[in-house]
């Protein structure tokens, strides 16, 4: 097994088959289909880590590994800014840099 994302929808890809001839039962697929859930939200903890440090690789997605100039080198504050109200819910506007501000929507 490589135990990359090109596996994971092999695996994925072949449960499907496999369930839609009758060759599996649903409680198997949906086991299979709640650890591939599983895999991918770290994956996206992953990934999400090297986007706040600008440097590195995944495992399990393939990259180059370089770091990424346009994304911060350190990791972001706390948002800090007043939660102001809209139509549909609140909206929560952050400064973190200079230039950079980040809106975060609530819905009611």
């Amino acid at each position: 097994m490589s135990n990359d994302i090109n596996e994971l929808r092999e695996v994925l890809f072949g449960t499907l088959r496999s369930l839609k001839a009758g060759e599996m039962e649903p409680a198997q697929a949906r086991a299979i289909n709640d650890t591939a859930q599983t895999i991918i939200n770290s994956a996206k903890v992953e990934i999400d880590h090297i986007r706040a440090v600008g440097i590195g690789a995944s495992a399990f997605i393939e990259g180059d590994g370089a770091a990424h100039p346009s994304l911060p080198a350190t990791p972001l504050p706390m948002l800090s800014g007043h939660p102001q109200p809209t139509r549909t819910g609140t909206k929560t506007v952050t400064k973190i840099a200079e230039g950079v501000t980040v809106t975060r929507h609530r819905m009611a």
